[in-house]
Parts: C-alpha cells; sequence; structure tokens
C-alpha cells in the first residue's frame, strides 16, 4: 500500500511496499527472462563480424536451423554462466527501478481515486 500523502513527501513513497515489491519484481523478471534476450540478440547479429572477446559468435546459417532452447544450451556449453548472462548488469539498471517506479505510481493513482471516491 502507498503511505498518506500528508507524510514523508516522496522519500516516504520511495520506501513504500509498493516501490520495493516493484524493484524486486523488475529484478526478479529480467534476471529470469535475461538468457532468451541473450538468444534473440544472437539471432539479431547471426553473420556479423565480430570481436574474439564477446565469443565465438553464430553464422547465419548456424542459426538457421537451430532452435531457441538448443542455442541457449549451446552458449552455456561454450560460455557458461557468463555467455547466457552477458550484459545483465545494464539490463538490470534499467528495468528494475522502472519496475519500482511503476509500481509506486499505480499505488499514488490508486490511493488517490480511493479517496476521491470515499470523500
Amino acid at each position: 500500500t502507498a503511505p498518506s500523502p500528508g507524510g514523508g513527501g516522496l522519500g516516504e513513497y520511495l520506501l513504500s511496499r509498493s516501490f520495493v515489491c516493484g524493484l524486486a519484481a523488475g529484478f526478479v523478471s529480467k534476471f529470469a527472462t535475461h538468457p532468451l534476450d541473450v538468444v534473440k540478440k544472437r539471432y539479431q547479429v547471426a553473420g556479423l563480424v565480430r570481436d574474439a572477446r564477446y565469443g565465438r559468435g553464430f553464422l547465419a546459417k548456424e542459426l538457421a536451423a537451430v532452435g531457441v532452447f538448443r542455442l541457449l544450451t549451446q552458449t552455456f556449453k561454450e560460455e557458461g554462466f557468463r555467455g547466457v548472462y552477458k550484459g545483465i548488469v545494464p539490463s538490470l539498471m534499467k528495468s528494475a527501478p522502472s519496475s519500482a517506479i511503476i509500481f509506486m505510481v499505480y499505488g499514488m493513482v490508486l490511493e488517490h481515486f480511493n479517496k476521491a471516491s470515499a470523500g
């Protein structure tokens, strides 16, 4: 639930349950779906010339017949946990605060409309 608006203002909302739950939801959802994002990006850049430090890469012909889970498994075998979660930090830095703000604003708006309809 959102804190009362007569309290500590924005600081109180940032410590609210809805903000913290949104932050956690954004973190968990991005962490769970990031490997599929990696696979999607591998399909998008297939065939492009890459620097060796970014992993072997895949030729477009190799990916044409490879399914999502097979590519995910192959990436994990070749690059390990790091390969599957490559780029997770910037992704988390965007999704977790974004979800937290959405949850917080939703709580504030819901509280506002509940008070308006009650009185």
